[in-house]
């Protein structure tokens, strides 16, 4: 010990230490950052001159040396995570001492600033000089006291202290009960760091950390802030607390990737959450429904100004810059309340005020609303905001705005904030709202502060507040390969932001592996048009181009044309303004799309409104509805003077009602406010619309009798709309309608007007502007002519005719010269047999035509008839919908083949190929997978022979059916395999199988376009036999299809007539099994022959719409119809919706149990429905339900204040019906208010209002309608009815009921969301009618599943079946049942098809996905092998004990 080196000298005073656990810091290492390193490997050489030491920063397996020589010069000092926020000033830090364990000694942290050492527990030392005699100092502790923690906060201080130690990133801190949170107990979250894997031979790697926090599950009243510091929070769950609001400065988390504060008490959420939701940003997961969120008290559907709006509010956001594919959640603004302003004092002074911020809420609170285009203004903030609009001046946004702010600031920010309060409430001489202003400027200072929505300014005396209901939505960014991006948007739902608020996002599949295996989805947008189709650049500067186009269906959208996806798409028909206009354009597809180029937007029309779309995005430009009118043409003006940055839309209008007014409006490009209007009330019939850069062209047909026209062409002044000249073109006569003028051109690309005449052997083209017309010869034979010119400005004015015959087709190609208006022929492409098509793509000036055939694709310059280029087809296509063309030897071609397919053919490829003909679906059934052919003939011919043969038939058909045996052995290994791992048995390729459970069915899909039969398709009903494996289809115009269902081969089939014979279709029960017979008009269904007479009652309606029974009565071989009852509404009512019971509609039990064991027995009457209807006059609903047999009505119930706009809908099954519409509701409770929404109603029917009573039928065991009873009753046998209305948060539509095979399975009401474009199913224990009201449950009602009754049902996201998909335009939902008794298959249609399954009870009678089929097999297994090793030891240990055993 003597060789050792000599210490320093230590301080005279005597440290105690202090012996707790060191405190935490920020280094991932249990050691503090900084090392000691000596060259001599001696540890304790400490010499009181000796050199200096080298230092080194950072945790222990990542060390720095602290400078560039670390044994000279300054240290660096160690990079920590940013301070945390405190409440006063920061206080000078004391030096700790620590104990470096690497070297063995005790060294003080070199970040400190001073040097004192009381946090030590050392003897107060005495003064050198006194002044004074010592005195008695009082006992003060000398470290500060520990908070004391309840014992939730000690297990959250444990498990904290857990993940601290070990690196976890997950704190889950969940169901402990903490109803609030002590301060710095939660600040050790931030000092989280995961632990790098150590492993031989591997660089030391640190990453960030992820840190994940769930405080789910207690009752928290207020945010925990403290985690407002955690920096590298990436997951925060809050889900069932009891917290009122959320603080603005949780933006701060710029590392936050999943919130959930579903199940609170929240009444809005800040708008700093609009920054987490950025287009390009890092993607979101928002969870916050369910949550009472403030609601508009009415719908609010003009959206006019919102983009103006938000860009004079919040400023012009820069797009953002993604380079690659991204997908997230984003808003989008749809409406806002007035402004909410408030003076220093915090007292409004505006007529409309905020509901309490901190309130808890106890009942829905409406909020009134008001256009963008608008603000209320109080008079005390007129001048001001005036004098704000006036002045150029620029505000600095930054600090205070006023003293009394500045004063608030600091009192807020000091560390004594805590002793001002109360100061301030004591004294009386100050204003009353000194401390309260104080109060909320400290809570919003501790919650991390706030600031302006406009200016970004810091704030904590907020002047002015409004909400916000925005809708957000899923949006994907593509990049193809050409780098084009475009996004789609899936559903989407509203609900309240202060100041800028957010809303809930849509359900996310529960199994993502199930998404495509248990559903499908055909995402479509309806057959293109090829007058509405076309490729378009969305951005001036994009290179790539989409594909655009409004579908037959009324849905316009854009395509993907590298992938064939689709990028955006809005359904147009829920704009239709007017019931004629609805009317109008059902089934018959119309409207119009036009693109200016280089714009980047698009612009449609259809029925009488008016959308400007952006055409990256989809979302809403403009809109404009015109009430009254329909749209005839739609044309963007390319030049405006306003120069070339602005282009106008030209909207051609004509009035309904038959006046004869043709309006032309031009609407601007910004807003689409009405710039100027010409309005002519003449009796002529307006076609289109023309432009070019001097002039309008308003082309209409004129002539007082139908059928003999000639055009009319008003030319009026771009500037002011006003006629500056009228001509009217050829003789009189020359036009016949419509259908005989060709072509109008659109701009000075196209000026012409084109028409043929009667017989189609002549074309006359007009040069707008002029007088004349020219006249060219057509084909012979001709049946059908279209004109393809260019559409933008600056390309040649050159057009190509296309003239079809029944044998082949032709084009001619047309030149006009703009000096002379002389036009001319150019030259004429050979006559091509068969079908073809052709399509215009421009270039600049240069015009290309692409001319499809059925061998080839060949593309050709409007110059010369030289091909540029050639290419064999090898698919053919029917109707071409519009082309373009990349450079001059590459072309791509949007078609529509005979099967109703969108192709994109690239350079004679096929590209993609979408399956548009399944839009437009007009009915659907259910169809089982065929058995073979062979042996439903075999069993056919058994059924017919004598016992004998039969047996002896089949037994040659057992033994040639042992050919099959080897294929079936094989088969057995796959099978097994297959049943262990849960995978499906691969079928064999091209071949339908059925399978165990019954999920593989067919659906036969009929469409209004008459794929089969070449026309527009009525169907009126629709029958699948599954014994010989046909459907039968009925069309209104006596017509009929019969096909096999596996393949769609057409068995027999009869083409429409000229007239309307069917009114509907019935599946009835004949003496020959189940037919479906055809309903003439006025309900007529004419004799029938005896084996095919119904042997029930029939419902037809009437010439009057009144419902009729009619019944066969048997005459010799044929049946005579006769009418037993018919119902008739009262005069003012009309019917506007009929429910029946589904064909198949099992009934498990006849009653049921009640929570006592009491039995309420089931009114099961098969021959009921349900009739809903309305009186305009007083705006009521009536639902009727009938008896069939005697037309007898058994229950009414009337509902008044209904909007007749909306739909009505109802749907029956087993013993209840349910309809929904949307009214007023009056609050049972309080029924002096009443609230207006979407209701749903049920109605239950039951045999009697008494328990364990089957009412007067007693025991019967039948009953007839028509037959007496021996008890009088006074009356008819009545059921006794329960009903319950509810309000349901979202319209809903297309109402079907689940079925199962047994009817055990609890059912589920099926209903399409047409505003969040999903499916839902509402389980019917959430509108059971039979709810306690005003009280809870007893234990009897909730033993049987009764819960309190609440009049508001929320649409439960988890309860949506399609999950994230957008399901667009569903018309109608059937249902049919598997062989399993949970499931129910589903199928949605209309313009998507959507089909999937659900289990109502989830799978009771299947495994799921968590079994362990393999477990299982290996225990069998083990056991089995434990049994064959056992059994001869217990079989030899019985015989040595009978051995044994005495005699």
């Amino acid at each position: 010990m003597a060789d050792e080196p000599t210490l320093p000298p230590l301080d005279s005073r005597k440290r105690g230490r202090n012996m707790g656990p060191p405190p935490s810091n920020s280094s991932p290492s249990s050691d503090p950052a900084f090392f000691s390193s000596d060259d001599d490997p001696a540890l304790d050489n400490y010499q009181a001159h000796g050199r200096r030491k080298k230092r080194y920063v950072g945790a222990w397996f990542d060390q720095q040396p602290a400078s560039s020589d670390s044994a000279v010069g300054e240290e660096t000092r160690p990079t920590y995570p940013p301070p945390r926020r405190n409440r006063g000033p920061p206080q000078p830090q004391k030096r700790e001492f620590k104990r470096q364990l690497d070297s063995g000694v005790w060294m003080g942290t070199d970040g400190a600033l001073t040097d004192t050492d009381d946090s030590f527990d050392l003897e107060p030392a005495a003064a050198r000089f006194p002044l004074a005699p010592p005195r008695a100092q009082p006992s003060v502790p000398l470290s500060p006291a520990r908070p004391r923690f309840t014992s939730q906060e000690q297990e959250v201080q444990k498990t904290i202290r857990f993940c601290v130690d070990n690196g976890s990133e997950q704190v889950d801190l969940s169901g402990l009960g903490l109803e609030t949170i002590s301060e710095g107990l939660l600040d050790p979250i931030a000092d989280i760091c995961p632990i790098p894997t150590v492993a031989k031979d591997v660089a030391f790697e640190q990453r960030e950390p992820e840190v994940k926090v769930f405080l789910s599950n207690n009752r928290l009243r207020s945010f925990p802030v403290a985690l407002l510091n955690v920096e590298h929070l990436t997951v925060l769950t809050l889900r069932a607390n009891r917290l009122v609001r959320i603080p603005p400065a949780i933006s701060k988390l710029k590392n936050l990737e999943a919130l959930n504060i579903a199940q609170n008490y929240l009444r809005f959420l800040p708008g700093e959450l609009l920054g987490f939701l950025q287009r390009g940003g890092k993607p979101r997961t928002l969870n916050i429904q369910p949550n009472r969120f403030w609601q508009p008290d009415t719908a609010w559907l003009n959206n006019a100004g919102a983009e103006q709006y938000e860009r004079l509010t919040f400023g012009a956001q820069p797009e953002a810059i993604i380079g690659s594919s991204w997908s997230g959640l984003t808003t989008k603004l749809h409406s806002r309340t007035p402004v909410h302003f408030l003076d220093s004092a915090q007292k409004a002074y505006s007529t409309f005020t905020l509901p309490p911020l901190d309130s808890r809420p106890s009942s829905d609170i409406l909020l009134e609303l008001e256009p963008f285009t608008s603000l209320a203004t109080p008079r005390e903030r007129a001048s001001e905001l005036r004098s704000h609009a006036s002045t150029s001046k620029v505000v600095n946004p930054k600090g205070a705005k006023s003293l009394f702010e500045l004063a608030l600031r600091a009192c807020a920010t000091s560390a004594q904030a805590e002793h001002i309060l109360p100061w301030l409430r004591q004294d009386e001489s100050l204003p009353p709202h000194f401390a309260p202003a104080v109060e909320r400027a400290a809570d919003i200072y501790l919650e991390g502060g706030a600031e302006c929505a406009v200016c970004r300014r810091e704030t904590l005396m907020p002047l002015a507040q409004w909400v916000e209901f925005r809708q957000l939505g899923r949006t994907t960014v593509v990049v193809d390969a050409e780098g084009q991006k475009a996004n789609m948007r899936l559903h989407t739902t509203t609900t309240a932001l202060l100041a800028s608020l957010l809303l809930l996002p849509t359900a996310t599949a529960v199994f993502r592996d199930e998404v495509g295996h248990i559903d499908y989805h055909h995402r479509l947008l309806g057959l293109p048009q090829r007058e509405t189709t076309f490729f378009h650049r969305p951005r001036p500067d994009d290179r790539a181009s989409l594909l655009y186009t409004l579908s037959d269906v009324g849905v316009v959208g854009a395509v993907n044309p590298g992938s064939g996806e689709v990028v955006w798409r809005q359904d147009l028909r829920s704009t239709l303004t007017t019931t004629t206009t609805r009317e109008n354009n059902d089934n018959v597809g119309g409207g119009f799309m036009r693109a200016g180029e280089g714009e980047g937007w698009v612009v449609s029309a259809y029925g009488g409104a008016v959308h400007a779309w952006d055409a990256v995005s989809g979302r809403n430009k403009f809109w404009a509805g015109f009430e009254g009118a329909t749209v005839r043409d739609l044309e963007v003006m390319e030049m405006t003077e306003s120069g070339p940055g602005r282009k106008d839309v030209l909207v051609l209008l004509e009035k309904e009602g038959g006046g004869g007014e043709t309006v032309l409006r031009r609407l601007s490009a910004e807003d689409g406010s009405v710039v100027w209007e010409f309005r002519a009330v003449t009796k002529d019939v307006p076609l289109q619309v023309s432009t070019n850069v001097e002039k309008v062209f308003v082309v209409s047909l004129k002539g007082a009798a139908a059928g003999a026209y000639n055009l009319k062409v008003s030319v009026l002044d771009t500037l002011t709309g006003k006629k500056v000249d009228e001509m009217v073109i050829g003789a009189k006569a020359d036009v016949h309608g419509k259908e005989d003028v060709m072509f109008v051109g659109a701009n000075s690309a196209a000026p012409i007007v084109a028409w043929t005449d009667d017989a189609r052997k002549t074309l006359s083209v007009n040069v707008l502007g002029t007088k004349t017309k020219q006249e060219f010869a057509l084909p012979a034979d001709t049946i059908e002519v279209e004109i393809h010119a260019p559409h933008l400005v600056q390309s040649e004015p050159h057009f190509l005719v296309h003239s079809k015959t029944p044998t082949g087709h032709r084009g001619e190609v047309f030149h006009v010269d703009l000096k002379t208006n002389a036009i001319s022929k150019a030259y004429a492409l050979p006559i091509a047999p068969g079908p073809g098509s052709f399509s215009t793509s421009s270039d600049g000036a240069n015009v290309y035509f692409t001319r499809i055939t059925e061998d080839e694709v060949i593309l050709l310059s409007s110059q010369s008839h030289g091909v540029l280029a050639r290419w064999p087809l090898k698919t053919v296509s029917e109707v071409i919908k519009k082309s373009g063309s990349e450079d001059s030897y590459a072309v791509r071609a949007a078609a529509v083949t005979d099967a109703d397919d969108w192709v994109l053919i690239r350079n004679g490829e096929v590209g993609w190929t979408r399956p548009e003909g399944m839009t437009g679906g007009v009915a659907a059934t259910f169809a089982e997978i065929p058995e073979s052919e062979d042996l439903a003939r075999s069993l056919e011919q058994e059924a017919h022979s004598n016992p004998l043969e039969a047996y002896m038939h089949r037994v040659k058909r057992h033994i040639n059916d042992l050919q099959y045996l080897p294929a079936w052995i094989d088969s057995l290994p796959p099978r097994f395999m297959s049943s262990i791992s849960g995978k499906d048995v691969p079928a064999s390729t091209g071949k339908l199988a059925r399978d165990s459970f019954g999920f593989h069915k067919l659906v036969v899909l009929a469409t209004r376009r008459g794929m089969l039969l070449g026309s527009t398709w009525d169907v009126k009903g629709i029958q699948v036999q599954d014994s010989t494996g046909q459907v039968t289809i009925l069309g209104s115009h006596d017509d009929f299809v019969v096909l096999k269902t596996d393949t769609g081969e057409i068995i027999e089939a009869k083409g429409p007539g000229p007239e309307v014979t069917t009114q509907g279709a019935a599946l009835v029960d004949t003496h020959s099994g189940q037919q479906l017979i055809r309903i003439g008009r006025d309900g007529k269904i004419g004799e029938l022959p005896v084996y095919n007479a119904p042997r029930q009652t029939v419902v037809t309606r009437g010439a009057d719409g009144e419902l009729k029974g009619v019944v066969f009565v048997p005459q010799g071989t044929t049946s005579h119809e006769t009418t037993s009852w018919t119902f008739s509404p009262p005069q003012s009512q009309r019917i506007v919706n009929i429910a029946t019971r589904s064909a198949h509609d099992a009934v498990a039990s006849i009653g049921r149990v009640l929570g006592d064991r009491t039995v309420k027995y089931k009114y099961l009457n098969p021959n009921t429905l349900v009739v809903a209807a309305v009186d305009d006059s007083a705006h009521s609903l009536t639902v009727y339900l009938l008896d069939t047999v005697s037309g007898q009505i058994l229950s009414s119930s009337k509902y008044d204040g209904i909007d007749l706009t909306k739909p009505i809908e109802c749907a029956m099954s087993e013993n209840w019906f349910v309809c929904t519409f949307f009214g007023q509701h009056t609050l049972r409770d309080n029924p002096t208010k009443s609230l207006k929404g979407y209701q749903i109603v049920v109605s239950d029917l039951y045999e009697s209002d008494e328990p364990n009573s089957r009412g007067p039928l007693g025991d019967a065991d039948s009953f007839s309608p028509l037959d007496p009873i021996d008890v009088p009753t006074g009356g008819i046998i009545r059921p006794s009815v329960v009903s319950q209305s509810y309000v349901i948060s979202a319209p809903i539509s297309a109402l079907q009921v689940t079925q199962t095979r047994q009817g055990v399975t609890a059912r589920q009401v099926l209903a399409y969301l047409p505003e969040s474009h999903g499916i839902v199913g509402i389980p019917r224990i959430v509108i059971e009618p039979r709810r306690p009201i005003g009280r809870d449950p007893t234990a009897a009602e909730a033993e049987e599943g009764l819960i309190r009754y609440q009049a508001a049902v929320e649409i439960d996201p988890k309860s949506v079946i399609s999950h994230e998909r957008d399901v667009l335009g569903v018309e109608k939902i059937i249902t049919a049942p598997a062989i399993v008794e949970s499931t129910s298959l589903v199928f949605a249609y209309g313009v998507d098809v959507f089909g999937t399954r659900v289990a109502p009870s989830f799978m009771f009678d299947i495994l799921g996905k968590g079994f362990n089929k393999v477990a299982l097999v290996a225990t069998v297994l083990a056991l089995s092998a434990g049994v064959m090793m056992l059994a001869p030891m217990v079989r030899r240990k019985q015989i040595n004990m009978r051995w044994r055993a005495q005699m």
